[in-house]
């Protein structure tokens, strides 16, 4: 197997252990395989990816739930490496000890002392290749007079195991476009009322988050935004306003770049960093509006029209921003690798976007603001 490029966080290697008899039943994936003492059965797995660790085109990291049941009366000393995956030509594949948070839902299958007629399961994570066939294998590391019994074999395809990187990382981009950028995503092809499903790998994903109401919200802050920070005398009209966040919106639509990597990905949450290049309105040149009022206006004023020029000033500011703003280069981001946004998978399936104000959520306000030209409440 070749050696996985390095990118996201994995630290210790587990090598498993085990040994490998003639005498063995075997099964396929979903279905327990039981011996005279205990039942192993795989009761889901997928593809995960981790800080620093990048899986590739051909290779990942395969997070395999295993479940173990005692069939007996007497308790049963269980360890991680009682199991061991084996690919097609009988070499046995590396393990990865993999550190999420406890929010991240990868429970690592543990050593224990397993009661009578109790089961226990958890995560153990292999880096497989990918379309390939295996044999997860189960043997007691330590033998007594229980578990002298048949090695219990279980078959795993991992093509059957679904890998949905690619498609986070696009629920994620759709989020950024429709929320932050006003644009529309074409749903014929979607099964949900929404459009918001994402297709990877013939597994279907979507986003639980209510994009229009969260974009309306958004420019609810950004219209406030943008009179308290651009104006002090004019009151622009719904429609002034309206036409600078189409023209700030199309202008980041066309010109505007915004990269996503996605640094991690577990059973129930996804770290995806986004990094845009747009339009900051301290970069707009609005000292060139107001030196074109003050042109055009010249001795049209007296001394005792103080708040009137500048109201006027203003109100010209409005009309001619959308123009100007069409023209503004973008500015690149300060962030580094960019900002971390957090999806979490619900109960059904589904991932969210947290867009929430709390402190594990540090970065969405910032990358809001970018997205609001650099104004901040």
């Amino acid at each position: 197997m070749k050696k996985l490029a390095k990118a996201l966080a994995l630290t210790t290697i587990l090598l498993l252990n085990g040994c490998s008899t003639k005498e063995s039943e075997q099964d396929t994936r979903g279905e327990a395989v039981s011996n005279d003492f205990v039942s192993v059965e795989v009761i889901g797995g997928e593809y995960i990816l981790d800080e620093e660790n990048m899986a590739t085109e051909e290779e990942g990291y395969l997070a395999l739930n295993i479940r173990l049941e005692n069939k007996s009366k007497e308790s049963l000393d269980v360890y991680e490496n009682d199991f061991s995956l084996y690919d097609s030509d009988g070499n046995q594949v590396a393990s990865k000890r993999v550190y999420a948070e406890e929010n991240a839902g990868l429970k690592e299958f543990s050593a224990s002392s397993l009661s009578g007629k109790k089961s226990t399961n958890g995560y153990i994570v292999f880096n497989i290749d990918k379309g390939q066939e295996y044999e997860l294998h189960y043997q007691p590391a330590y033998y007594t007079d229980q578990t002298k019994a048949k090695e219990i074999e279980v078959k795993i395809d991992t093509s059957k195991f679904s890998d949905d990187a690619t498609a986070v990382q696009q629920l994620t981009q759709r989020y950024i476009e429709e929320v932050f950028l006003g644009k529309t995503t074409d749903t014929s092809d979607t099964s949900d009322s929404t459009g918001q499903s994402e297709t990877q790998g013939g597994s279907r994903l979507s986003l639980t988050n209510d994009l229009s109401a969260e974009h309306d919200t958004f420019n609810e802050t950004f219209t406030k935004l943008i009179k308290d920070d651009l104006f002090s005398y004019y009151e622009p009209s719904a429609t002034e306003i309206e036409k600078i966040l189409e023209s700030y919106e199309k202008a980041n639509q066309e010109n505007g770049k915004v990269t996503y990597t996605i640094a991690s990905l577990y059973p129930k949450q996804a770290i995806v960093y986004v990094k845009p290049e747009l339009i900051n309105f301290y970069d707009v040149d609005v000292n060139s509006i107001d030196d074109e009022f003050t042109d055009a206006n010249r001795g049209k004023y007296t001394s005792a029209d103080y708040d009137k020029i500048y109201t006027d000033a203003e109100k010209y500011r409005a009309q001619k921003l959308p123009e100007v703003l069409s023209n503004t280069e973008n500015t690149s981001s300060e962030s580094g690798d960019g900002y971390r946004i957090i999806l979490v998978k619900t109960t059904d399936g589904k991932w969210s976007v947290d867009s929430s104000d709390s402190t594990e959520n540090y970065d969405f306000s910032s990358l809001k603001e970018v997205f609001m030209g650099g104004l901040y409440e």
